[in-house]
């Protein structure tokens, strides 16, 4: 590993305690020679100066933008930057012990040129990021990557002109989308493994009271994305994409995971639930799932 070789951006947004959980155990069980930088967007005074405590803390750089569009902070941050790749990771993850190499895995793939982008699996992501796809190989070639964090080959992101900030909504898929078609591959590194909170980092930003708020948003924005990357890439690219980013159908399930049951039954009143076992037997998730989910919407 080279000091050269990477620059990891963490960003957050008003979520001190989620950023001191994963950069505490990215220092324990993920350790790294490479420049890492804690990204604040649009955070409120008091969480911004929780924020920056907590990155010098944890003896790592810290860049703050007034602009709560975390993509438009990163492309303006990627300009300066020399590193062969550079990577952007929610505040919402924690790493896990049992995988010391976890960057290793991840830059592993860019001994190609051809590679342009890599990504991990996780506990919530779609098709073959999802950990539960257990019969996949150890790299596999993909359509998009999906949070919580992305990987990308500096020059090619350069290249391609980062993301779009002309679009509203589905820039990631817009630059998963211009990649391929020039040609570079977007690679799963499947023995890299982090756990994903999901959804704190959009409930933050965009201020989602309730799992039922980010249940609706969720929604609403999926259709604003596809409407964004047809009047873009028009309907034949739309289409083509939407059949290849969930690899099966069955995937889905995994990202999908009972979601309607859970944004049900944390919409109740919260007095209505007395353990996290009782929301697992409401939801049919799995119990650490549920604590997770409980502990994110702070509705147990």
């Amino acid at each position: 590993m080279k000091p050269n070789d990477l620059t990891i951006l963490f960003l957050t947004h008003n979520k001190p305690v989620l950023l001191r959980e994963a950069l505490s155990t990215m220092n324990a069980y993920a350790p790294h020679p490479y420049s890492c930088v804690v990204m604040a967007n649009g955070c409120d005074q008091a969480n911004l100066d929780a924020s920056y405590r907590i990155a010098k803390d944890a003896g790592v750089g810290f860049y703050y933008s007034m602009n709560k569009n975390p993509l438009h902070n990163i492309k303006e941050f990627a300009e300066s930057l020399s590193t062969k790749c550079f990577c952007w990771c929610h505040d919402d993850v924690g790493f896990v012990p049992g995988n010391p190499c976890f960057w290793q895995h991840l830059l592993a793939p860019f001994d190609s040129d051809m590679v342009a982008a890599t990504g991990p699996v996780s506990n919530a992501s779609d098709g073959y990021q999802h950990y539960l796809w257990v019969d996949a190989p150890p790299y596999v070639k993909v359509h998009n990557l999906h949070i919580p964090l992305t990987m990308w080959n500096t020059s090619i992101y350069k290249k391609l002109g980062g993301h779009d900030l002309s679009m509203e909504n589905g820039m990631d898929v817009d630059l998963s989308i211009r990649a391929h078609q020039c040609g570079y591959d977007l690679v799963v590194a499947r023995n890299a493994y982090m756990n994903h909170v999901g959804g704190a980092t959009q409930e933050s930003i965009n201020e989602l009271k309730s799992a039922s708020d980010s249940y609706w948003w969720v929604q609403k924005t999926g259709e604003k994305m596809d409407n964004d990357l047809i009047k873009k890439h028009g309907v034949a690219v739309w289409a083509d994409y939407g059949s290849r980013s969930h690899e099966t159908a069955q995937t889905r399930i995994f990202h999908g995971y009972s979601f309607n049951a859970m944004s049900k039954a944390l919409s109740r009143k919260p007095q209505e639930f007395r353990c996290v076992s009782q929301l697992a037997e409401e939801t049919g998730l799995d119990p650490v799932q549920c604590e997770f989910e409980s502990r994110r919407t702070h509705q147990l």
